[in-house]
């Protein structure tokens, strides 16, 4: 007797008998979290892993792709999802947009995982692989896709993430786009300033200053439109790296030709290349609609010429040209999804919406050119040092000197350091190739204050530039040291962070630290209302530091004829005063005599406040807003109350 076994290998690389089960046992127990209802659809089968979760085929009486959302305790990325999900429901009914048909959270415990039932779909890349696909086809789906994205518009939503790795078909070929995790509804967009998208297709002003628009992703769809007609390659990575190509882009070198080559129908391309991807806004299309009349001029061209019918990819022999030579990082296809330092082939088989989840987190470009352009474009050599004071002095006015040298003309930084009055630090960057004429932006800022004229351009002609800021650091700054930040740019594209912290002085806060090392005495202001509490207090102080003479019985002081006298004799003797502040000593008006005459005696350094309640209760006087009124003696204080 025969036996009868079908064994196959799964997505998660089991073997099984296809013939008793009807999906892989291993794998079954992992996909149980799945909600019962999706799994009644059909078999499920896991088709793809990406950065946010798992996604998955159903097949039944219709195919359906599963996204899983695993946001565990994560909050944010937790209302991210359902930020997604307002905006693919608030998109459903519209043809050119993937379709959400359900979705379901599941949690345990404090782990929440969000399931998208959405229709299955042919990735973009695929119909790019098609060998009878023909020039107007092509430009047909970039005309489609505009189309979808003007019906998001008015929908209220911008996409911001279009590459082709969120496009899918249909069985019928049109275009729909997909994953909306970079999206916002338009009433969103003025408060943006994050970067969002894929490096490889965001527009430069996004990529500087976060600003996310209709006009940036017009932007995406010409750099799409120019691989499509550039062998499905991202622009400048014949000749460079795929870090310099998008540096190149970035800083907005103009496009090179495509490859495609049509001595009519070419300047028409390259015309509607250009007005989706100006470099700067203002010079852009304005809206998807004049992109996409654009694009229908250009079919019609494309059809007149002759062109249109003709094979898109056809086979091509080897490329000798000089700008070819160089051997591309794996396939360079820019249809991969291109991540500095690492390249994930496209070439995967069909998975439906599994590449959803595989968007780029962009990251800054290195700057340093390969060894084979850098002549060319005559790139040289360059470092930055910030040569600071080791110290600042509040109250008054330092230079902070930042450096951009070529490797020769180091001695500039030398003599700066060699003549400098005071004692100084230099802090360098890495090394940079840079062309002339290149604009450098230099942008100083502080966590800790804020800098007037922090912001200096100049542009590199070789050699050497100075930048110069003079920082005032405020009297009542209270930190010991204080953080900068230089940001660099060329052609306003980041290319280096230099950070460096120095420490703050002044002859007051000297004095100050040597007086309050030896701390001996103390004077208790409070209200009476609190005098229990202050007492409690006051032992554990005196357990810690049993030497210092605590004056606590001020309200002996508070009556009498000479009153005022005795009191402020008290404070002045005192090495420090304890404000015991709570909502009864906010309404005192002997607590509130008591700590300005200290303040205006002795300085505001010789008041220590000890909260009662906390700020949230009783905000501290705005006068001592910069004492430390979340300070742990508060809990402390709870401390002793338990105890009590």
């Amino acid at each position: 007797m025969g036996i009868t076994m079908r064994i196959i290998k799964c997505s998660g690389g089991h073997f099984y008998d296809a013939e008793g089960y009807a999906q892989c046992p291993f794998c079954k127990e992992k996909d149980s979290a799945i909600p019962a209802r999706f799994t009644a659809l059909g078999t499920v089968q896991k088709t793809g892993q990406g950065s946010a979760g798992s996604v998955y085929q159903i097949r039944g009486e219709k195919t359906y792709a599963l996204k899983e959302i695993a946001c565990g305790k994560d909050i944010e990325k937790y209302q991210s999802a359902l930020y997604e999900i307002a905006i693919m429901q608030k998109l459903s009914g519209l043809e050119n947009v993937v379709q959400l048909y359900d979705c379901e959270e599941k949690a345990e415990e404090e782990n929440k995982t969000l399931y998208l039932l959405e229709e299955y779909l042919t990735p973009f890349s695929e119909l790019l692989s098609d060998p009878s696909l023909t020039v107007s086809r092509v430009i047909e789906m970039v005309i489609e896709l505009c189309g979808g994205l003007i019906a998001c518009r008015q929908a209220g939503v911008a996409h911001l993430d279009v590459q082709p790795k969120n496009l899918f078909a249909d069985e019928n070929g049109k275009i729909k786009i997909g994953d909306f995790s970079s999206s916002l509804f338009l009433s969103d967009l003025e408060n943006n300033r994050h970067m969002r998208g894929t490096l490889a297709y965001m527009a430069p002003e996004v990529y500087r200053k976060g600003l996310c628009s209709e006009q940036s992703d017009i932007y995406s769809v010409g750099i799409l439109l120019y691989c499509l007609f550039h062998d499905k390659r991202l622009p400048f990575t014949e000749s460079a790296g795929e870090d310099t190509a998008i540096y190149k882009r970035l800083a907005g070198t103009p496009l090179p030709e495509t490859i495609y080559r049509d001595e009519w129908f070419l300047p028409n391309l390259r015309q509607v290349i250009e007005g989706a991807c100006a470099y700067e806004v203002a010079d852009r299309f304005k809206t998807f609609e004049e992109c996409r009349e654009q694009l229908q001029l250009l079919y019609q061209d494309a059809q007149s010429s002759g062109a249109g019918n003709l094979d898109m990819y056809p086979p091509r022999p080897a490329m000798t040209s000089p700008l070819l030579i160089k051997p591309l990082t794996g396939s360079m296809d820019a249809f991969d999804t291109l991540s500095p330092g690492s390249m994930d082939s496209f070439d995967t088989p069909s998975t439906g919406n599994m590449d959803a989840f595989d968007t780029l987190s962009p990251q800054t470009p290195k700057i340093d050119a390969p060894s084979d352009i850098r002549n060319s474009v005559q790139l040289k050599k360059v470092q930055f040092s910030a040569v600071v004071p080791k110290t600042f002095i509040k109250g008054d006015y330092t230079m902070v000197e930042i450096v951009m040298y070529e490797e020769s003309f180091r001695k500039v930084v030398d003599e700066l350091i060699a003549e400098a009055e005071e004692p100084v630090k230099e802090t360098k960057s890495g090394m940079f190739r840079v062309a002339d004429q290149t604009n450098v932006r230099i942008v100083l800022s502080s966590p800790d204050i804020e800098i007037e004229d922090g912001e200096e351009v100049q542009e590199w002609q070789g050699e050497y530039l100075n930048f110069s800021f003079a920082v005032m650091l405020p009297d009542e700054y209270k930190k010991r040291q204080i953080l900068f930040v230089a940001s660099v740019y060329f052609n306003d594209v980041i290319a280096t962070k230099l950070k460096f912290i120095v420490k703050c002085s002044s002859l007051f806060e000297q004095k100050v630290k040597v007086d309050r090392e030896d701390v001996l005495s103390a004077f208790i202001s409070y209200a009476s209302q609190d005098r229990p509490k202050v007492a409690a207090i006051i032992q554990g102080m005196k357990k810690a530091r049993p030497e210092m003479d605590i004056f606590f019985d001020v309200e002996s002081l508070r009556s009498g004829e000479n009153w005022e006298r005795a009191l402020y004799h008290e404070i002045e003797t005192r090495d420090i005063l304890f404000l015991f502040w709570s909502q009864f000593s906010s309404q005192s008006k002997w607590v509130d005599a008591e700590w300005r005459y200290a303040m205006a005696n002795k300085g505001i350094e010789c008041i220590e406040p000890v909260p009662i309640d906390p700020p949230s209760v009783c905000p501290p006087p705005k006068e001592l807003i910069q004492k430390h009124f979340n300070d742990k003696l508060l809990y402390i204080i709870n401390d002793q109350g338990a105890g009590s």
